[in-house]
């Protein structure tokens, strides 16, 4: 009934190059150098993006994800890193978050894990964070 400002957003006319549907499962290695939105369910892998990386409210990610940014409304287990992560009112993160530049979770996001925030831009040679193994406690 009520949407945050961000969720708004998120169902506003972004540019995505590519958008994983609601329906979609899938696993393994997602590669995209342009903008991604994934509302789908995607396990056992790692995504990269070398743009931005929204999270539907409606999926769930069991994987490791690197991108320049990532906006999540849905669920990630797993460890991100990225120069700019925002975890929206409904989002939720298990795992570890390496920022480049930015972290914002708003009022009602969920954020189990640890966070590392540099001064530096994220360089395509930078590695997500390995502390936690995708997302879960040891």
């Amino acid at each position: 009934m009520f949407q945050s400002v961000s969720e708004k957003n998120a169902d506003s006319k972004q540019d995505f190059d590519t958008v994983i549907g609601p329906l979609v499962k899938a696993s393994g290695t997602l590669k995209s150098s342009g903008n991604v939105k994934l509302a789908g369910t995607f396990k056992n892998g790692e995504v990269q993006v070398e743009g931005l990386l929204e999270i539907a409210p409606e999926a769930k990610l069991e994987a490791n994800i690197k991108a320049e940014n990532v906006k999540v409304y849905g669920e990630i287990k797993g460890n991100i890193a990225a120069q700019q992560v925002v975890v929206g009112s409904s989002g939720k993160v298990y795992g570890d978050i390496n920022a480049g530049g930015n972290l914002v979770i708003e009022s009602g996001g969920l954020f189990v894990g640890k966070s590392v925030m540099t001064e530096k831009k994220m360089e395509k040679k930078d590695t997500v964070p390995d502390t936690a193994e995708k997302g879960k406690e040891g």
